[in-house]
């Protein structure tokens, strides 16, 4: 079991920093408005996603699409692709 309990903590600490540093980059790179229409993001490879809150956002996040690509060069991490994308609200049933 603590050998499970090692792999679980190296794999989410993992992906914990990596999304930290993509929110860190991301403040950087765009206006607190759309910013905060922020979901997700995810790189793999030199392909960054963004997910938004909505369609109408998605649309606006391709405007920064040059910035982004900036910013994150500059905190070292190669961003050829930015593709945006909406995801549905969670609602809770009770």
């Amino acid at each position: 079991m603590h050998e499970i309990n090692q792999y679980l903590d190296s794999a989410l600490g993992q992906k914990s920093r990596q999304w930290q540093r993509l929110k860190d980059a991301l403040v950087l790179a765009l206006p607190p408005d759309v910013l905060k229409r922020v979901v997700y993001a995810s790189l793999e490879d030199t392909t960054l996603t963004v997910f938004s809150d909505s369609p109408a956002w998605t649309g606006k996040l391709r405007f920064y699409d040059a910035e982004i690509k900036k910013v994150f060069t500059k905190q070292g991490m190669v961003v050829r692709v930015v593709q945006s994308r909406s995801v549905p609200p969670v609602t809770l049933r009770s």
